[in-house]
């Protein structure tokens, strides 16, 4: 959404911090609240220790995020240095070419590199302008948190499937945030990244479009024209 808003004419640092606060929210709520509704009983895969895993595995892993990578960025998918590595290990795992686990000590730097990068999308801003963004943020968080938890209801009496997983898939968070969320909960990473793609595919797909619509309806200011006064 941040690369989107340069093209469509919006604010980057604005939109980075409207969305750098509601992922502050829901990284902060949502494992709480997905915890609430886990099945008893369910915890995370036992961790890892570093040594364990055969170097050879993890190079291996670690040449397709490589390989994936360069070639999401050939496609020029969106989150291509996620969703990249993330299709080539899929496809490794998925076809029995690789299975690894990966140790608690990646996982714990991946999520540590989470943090900062979320963090840091408030550098720079006034306390009065972090304020404003952090109040938006909340009010979104908690109505996609509704909206969420009533759709995820109705879906978890339909098909059976657990309600925290349901929570995390639907909740619209950033696709890497809520997929490292999933694994430190013990969930299924692969239901919860499965369904992120599909979202953030579908919101870029309808984004150019919806926007050039409310021009031509003069809702939408040019690009590059800044917010209408």
């Amino acid at each position: 959404m941040i690369a989107l808003s340069a093209q469509l004419g919006g604010d980057q640092r604005t939109v980075s911090l409207i969305h750098g606060t509601r992922l502050l929210f829901i990284v902060f709520t949502i494992p709480f609240l997905a915890s609430l509704y886990q099945p008893a009983g369910q915890a995370a895969r036992p961790a890892l220790d570093l040594l364990a895993v055969e170097p050879g595995s993890l190079l291996a892993l670690a040449g397709l995020g490589v390989l994936g990578y360069l070639l999401a960025g050939r496609l020029r998918l969106p989150a291509a240095p996620f969703l990249g590595p993330l299709l080539g290990s899929a496809s490794a795992h998925a076809t029995g070419l690789l299975e690894v686990q990966l140790p608690y000590l990646l996982m714990a730097t991946a999520q540590l590199v989470l943090g900062a990068s979320v963090g840091v999308r408030f550098a720079g801003f006034g306390a009065s302008r972090v304020a404003g963004a952090m109040l938006l943020g909340a009010g979104g968080t908690l109505l996609m948190l509704l909206i969420t938890l009533a759709f995820g209801g109705a879906l978890h009496q339909l098909t059976g499937q657990p309600l925290a997983l349901l929570l995390l898939a639907f909740i619209p968070g950033g696709l890497p945030e809520m997929s490292l969320i999933a694994l430190g909960l013990g969930a299924d990473p692969a239901f919860v990244v499965t369904h992120h793609a599909v979202r953030v595919f579908l919101v870029v797909l309808i984004a150019l479009p919806v926007s050039a619509w409310l021009r031509r309806m003069g809702w939408l200011g040019a690009p590059g024209a800044g917010p209408p006064s």
